[in-house]
């Protein structure tokens, strides 16, 4: 096709052969598919000869107009009307080819039987997929695996009563006439689906449906990086009742479930704060507890350890005080960071180190928190909390509660503790709720009181002291590093610093890496851990490409905000498109996603989105094709629309917790047949 010149090229951009000549016949056989193929090569034909044909005759009409032109307006009028009509239709041939190009990959992905990932590299699944188990994974496996535990899976059908139900709430926000519009746009939509492109072969799906038949492996995300583990199941338990026979972390409560006695605490409170008038009847039924679900603990691994250990986790959701948690998560959140040591992100730290200097007197050094969640004095971090609430002269924009009404509510969320794992109930003796929404708040406010006692009272302070949650960055004097590490461990007997001194001029923090030059000016690079696999999300995934063009974008506004040498900074991009490549994505979407958009199409975006009226937002199952259309049905009434995978691997595959009875779930509608044979809802 390169050797075609036009207006041969054009008939390429016009001519979508995808679908204009498939043919389908209900007659089967070689036979009949040589005929098919027979007819679509002669369509294509015609479709040809129409198109030369129509070009011709646009040539035509084009100079016919120019010698009019001519004839009508001065020259140099002439001259700008040809410059203007060049520049549009230089404009409209980028956009058009932009478009064909990204038609030309869909169908190559559409045409490819193949899985995208068979020809990845060993060492790339290597990286990706750990098999600590006694199962031996063919390919397919392997495959499916690799691809990562976000990668979606394509819906065998529409899920008509989510994007339903995500439509109600949408007609309760509009007035009746507009809804009833909607609903029959939505109707209409629904009634012709279109059934989503398979993004799996044939032996990944068999693979897949093999992995949820084996009751003998657990399928777990990596404590730290993206990679997939598989373990034995009894080896995940025993090593689960390893971390819950330590006596001084945990104590057994047996099969006896304490839900009830937690809630009746948590429910006590909440009535004396209403009738104090603290809660109002909404706020009081919004945080008042409705289940019995008890917390569920679970363990991920760490491969980068010896004899892969597990982290403990502990799963608040639909817990008797995860909404009241939430609830005071909102009012204590602006709290937090109220000091000139606290750090937002790693860009905010780049700006706060970018300019200073390292003497030779001088070094660089971090401190890190051992077990932050389950060390922290609750009672200490309570009175801290109370004490900053008494002092905060914006509180009462927040909430009617007081600061003695919050911190009644804390204690009881925070000291509910207890968890459930295979069948037993244990509790956690130290420290905050794990899990629980509150509690980086807490330990983050408590952190911030330590921190300035150390800084306030050490005879040699840091020369600069930043800090994320447990994670902290500082300078100081050689000479009275020791001294410091030292005082910080003798302020509170539950709290333990650990620290890590600089290596080679360079010192990790977040995904950072501060190196010291000779002349102690301060170079900003990107850190990765030992633990990173440069797995991101898979193009191929069910996921909308607005997110998968966003995974680009934010890795290269990484390197551009970070790094502080232009040339680490393209030697970073490049690393980024390697990594992403072997992700499946295609040189096009690097193009489209690092594209500055024009100026005149920002400020048309900017000026549609402050005139359509803001109506609220619907959040909808994402299925190709379709879930793009249903948002342009939305955007009509004033209604933005956002969309999430709903089919992962993660949740196909991974199931580590304790599963939930169906009497016990929440936020679901169970139906009955009545005698009758009708469907009642409850």
């Amino acid at each position: 096709s390169k050797d075609i010149e036009c207006p041969g090229d054009s008939i390429c951009r016009c001519c979508d052969t995808s679908e204009f000549t498939e043919l389908s016949s209900t007659v089967q056989g070689n036979r009949a598919n040589v005929i098919l193929k027979r007819a679509e090569r002669q369509l294509l034909n015609v479709r040809i000869t129409q198109t030369v044909h129509k070009l011709n005759s646009l040539h035509k009409e084009k100079d016919c107009l120019n010698s009019n032109i001519e004839n009508v307006v001065p020259p140099t009028l002439a001259e700008e009307a040809r410059a203007r009509v060049r520049k549009s239709e230089s404009s409209e041939f980028l956009a058009t080819k932009e478009r064909q190009q990204l038609k030309f990959a869909r169908l190559v992905h559409k045409t490819t039987k193949e899985s995208k990932t068979s020809s990845l590299p060993s060492e790339c699944i290597s990286k990706w997929v750990k098999n600590c188990s006694d199962r031996l994974l063919k390919d397919p496996e392997l495959s499916v695996l690799a691809k990562g535990l976000n990668f979606a899976t394509a819906e065998p059908e529409i899920p008509m009563s989510e994007v339903i139900a995500q439509t109600e709430t949408a007609c309760r926000k509009i007035p009746q006439r507009e809804a009833s519009t909607l609903r029959a746009e939505v109707t209409a939509l629904l009634s012709r689906p279109r059934k989503p492109e398979d993004n799996l072969t044939k032996e990944e799906r068999k693979a897949l449906k093999s992995f949820q038949q084996d009751k003998n492996i657990l399928i777990l995300p990596a404590d730290k990086g993206r990679l997939t583990v598989v373990l034995n199941k009894q080896d995940y338990k025993q090593k689960c009742a390893a971390l819950l026979d330590d006596n001084t972390m945990y104590v057994k409560l047996g099969k006896k479930d304490p839900t009830s006695k937690f809630k009746k605490q948590l429910i006590s409170v909440l009535q004396r704060i209403e009738k104090e008038r603290g809660l109002n009847r909404v706020q009081y039924r919004q945080i008042y507890p409705t289940t019995e679900v008890p917390p569920k603990f679970y363990g991920l691994p760490k491969v980068h350890k010896d004899g892969v250990p597990l982290r403990p986790i502990v799963s608040c959701i639909d817990s008797i005080t995860y909404k009241c948690s939430k609830f005071l998560a909102e009012i204590l959140s602006p709290l937090v960071g109220q000091t000139q040591h606290h750090v937002k992100n790693s860009q905010h730290f780049v700006e706060l180190v970018k300019d200073q200097r390292v003497e030779v007197d001088e070094e660089l050094r971090s401190f890190d928190v051992t077990a932050l969640f389950t060390s922290v004095p609750v009672d200490k971090a309570t009175e801290v909390i109370r004490s900053r609430l008494e002092r905060d002269q914006s509180l009462t924009q927040r909430t009617t509660l007081s600061p003695g009404q919050i911190v009644d509510l804390l204690e009881v969320v925070l000291k509910c503790t207890y968890f459930i794992y295979d069948g037993i109930f244990y509790q956690q003796i130290h420290g905050a709720a794990m899990g629980s929404p509150v509690s980086p708040i807490v330990c983050n406010l408590y952190l911030e009181h330590l921190e300035h006692i150390a800084i306030s009272t050490a005879p040699h302070p840091p020369l600069w002291w930043f800090r994320y949650v447990d994670d902290t960055h500082t300078k100081l004097k050689k000479a009275f590093a020791s001294e410091f590490t030292d005082h910080l461990n003798s302020l509170d007997p539950d709290i333990k610093f650990t620290f890590e001194s600089e290596q080679n001029k360079s010192l990790p923090f977040l995904d950072t890496l501060t190196v010291v030059q000779d002349d102690g000016s301060l170079n900003i690079d990107i850190y990765r851990k030992k633990t990173h696999t440069d797995q991101c999300l898979n193009f191929h995934s069910n996921h909308p490409l607005d997110h998968k063009l966003g995974v680009i974008r934010t890795l290269f506004h990484r390197a551009e905000t970070i790094i502080t040498d232009q040339q680490d900074k393209e030697k970073e991009k490049d690393h980024v498109v390697q990594a992403l490549k072997l992700c499946g994505y295609p040189n096009w979407a690097f193009h489209r996603a690092t594209k500055p958009k024009p100026p005149q199409e920002r400020n048309t975006t900017q000026n549609q989105s402050s005139t359509k009226p803001n109506r609220g937002l619907v959040v909808l199952p994402y299925i190709k094709d379709t879930s793009e259309a249903l948002r342009r049905i939305f955007n009509k009434y004033g209604i933005k629309t956002c969309f999430k995978p709903t089919r992962t691997l993660k949740k196909l595959l991974v199931a580590p917790k304790d599963k939930t009875p169906k009497e016990s779930r929440c936020g679901v509608v169970y139906h009955k047949r009545s005698e009758g044979g009708s469907l009642q809802l409850a």
